[in-house]
């Protein structure tokens, strides 16, 4: 996950914290953070879900906008390697609210000297019910090698 989404933090007695003091807001950004810092290539997808389904599938370049729309930091954090290649596999919305973001957003990686890919997925799918509906990595693979460079 890219750990650029914040939230003011109010100061919490110990019996209002929402995270056990073991568990720190904004760490496991960090954690995935710096493994995605030494990957080539990065998958981004919209939500938890679908980074959940691809980390379990057993890709680790993978990690997750929180939405459609990267805010400053999480884009730089995406953009930090020059010539980095970046797959966008945002959901196939009806609405096709996941497409325009991604057109817009690949864009905007481009201008940063990215190379970036878009997936496509079936209609209606995310990478979660892509895998729910029995794909295996090896479909994904095959997604990945067909995507669309931009």
């Amino acid at each position: 996950m890219l750990p650029g989404r914040t939230c003011p933090q109010p100061v919490r007695s110990q019996s209002q914290r929402r995270f056990p003091p073991s568990f720190p807001p904004g760490l496991p950004g960090r954690v995935v953070r710096l493994e995605i810092g030494s990957f080539f290539t990065v998958i981004l997808v919209e939500g938890l879900f679908d980074l959940a389904v691809l980390w379990q599938a057993g890709f680790r370049n993978t990690t997750c906008a929180f939405g459609t729309h990267l805010t400053a930091t999480q884009f730089h954090q995406l953009s930090d390697q020059p010539r980095r290649r970046v797959y966008l596999v945002f959901d196939q919305d009806e609405n096709q609210a996941g497409q325009h973001a991604s057109q817009a957003l690949a864009g905007r990686l481009q201008q940063a000297g990215l190379a970036v890919s878009l997936v496509k997925l079936s209609a209606g799918q995310d990478p979660n019910s892509y895998f729910v509906r029995g794909a295996r990595a090896a479909d994904f693979i095959l997604g990945l090698q067909g995507a669309q460079p931009l």
